[in-house]
Parts: structure tokens; C-alpha cells; sequence
């Protein structure tokens, strides 16, 4: 976010945001700019997390991560069971 604000001040282009209250122009803003994009960042890294953590439970369930192929459909095999942490237990299942 930081190179593309950089890049139209360069170009002497304004960025107003309406919502956050930011214009590029002014002095005050590169605060406001930097904790954007800082909050943004910091979103990303959590919904790459909650995204990485999705796949392993599916994985986990014996389904599959990625697209269907072509001709096949996923069914579980087996049964998944947690224990007292909630460590995956795997009964039935071939590893």
C-alpha cells in the first residue's frame, strides 16, 4: 500500500479516502497511511492463518484440498476422532 501512495505522490496525484479520513496531501496523513497499511497487513496474516488451518481440518477429514478432478468425487474414509487435547485419532483410517 505504502509503494502505491508513493508512486502517485511521485506523480503528484492525491489519494483521498473518504472513509479513514485520509488525503495524501497532507502532512498529518503518512500516520494514518502507515497504520492502514499496518492494520491491512496484519489482516492478511490472520486470514492466511484461518485459511492454512481450513485446509488442514479438511485434509484431516480425509477430504480433499484442492479442486475436484475431473471424474472423481471425495468421500472421508474412515472416522476422526479428537482426544482430550484435540489431537486428530485416527480409526479406520489407512496413513
Amino acid at each position: 500500500m505504502l509503494t502505491l501512495v508513493l508512486k502517485f505522490d511521485y506523480h503528484q496525484v492525491k489519494l483521498i479516502s473518504v472513509s479513514d479520513g485520509i488525503v495524501t496531501g497532507d502532512e498529518n496523513s503518512k500516520l494514518g497511511i502507515h497504520i492502514r497499511g499496518f492494520i491491512n497487513e496484519l489482516y492478511l496474516d490472520d486470514l492466511r492463518k484461518k485459511t492454512m488451518r481450513g485446509l488442514e481440518g479438511q485434509k484431516l477429514r480425509g477430504f480433499s484440498t484442492g479442486e475436484n478432478v475431473y471424474g472423481y468425487r471425495t468421500e472421508p474414509v474412515g472416522e476422526l476422532k479428537l482426544n482430550k487435547k484435540g489431537q486428530a485419532k485416527y480409526e479406520g483410517m489407512v496413513h
